[in-house]
């Protein structure tokens, strides 16, 4: 019991030098960031049944795909990845081959 005592407070101690974040320079806190958000299976007017406010106020302030063209109609990660990346099946998803 001691034992697990004394490592329950050491461990308290030195949890403070543990949490701090990474130091940044000036460069990175400035560079501008990107969220990508899809929804697999969603219908193009999912969006226009249902009241959405905040999701409203993401498009206004960023941008909206009017549609796409999944490249792989029932593979959920392959598409995106190749949404996102621009690189076909033939070049990366030899899973699919």
């Amino acid at each position: 019991m001691k034992r697990l005592s004394s490592l329950l407070l050491l461990l308290i101690l030195l949890k403070p030098f543990t949490c701090h974040p990474a130091g940044r320079n000036e460069k990175e806190k400035s560079s501008n960031k990107l969220l990508l958000v899809s929804f697999d299976g969603f219908r193009w007017n999912y969006d226009q049944d249902v009241d959405t406010p905040n999701m409203d106020l993401l498009v206004k302030q960023g941008v909206k795909a009017e549609y796409i063209t999944p490249p792989f109609v029932t593979m959920t990660s392959p598409s995106h990845f190749t949404t996102i990346t621009g690189r076909s099946r033939s070049e990366l998803h030899l899973l699919l081959e």
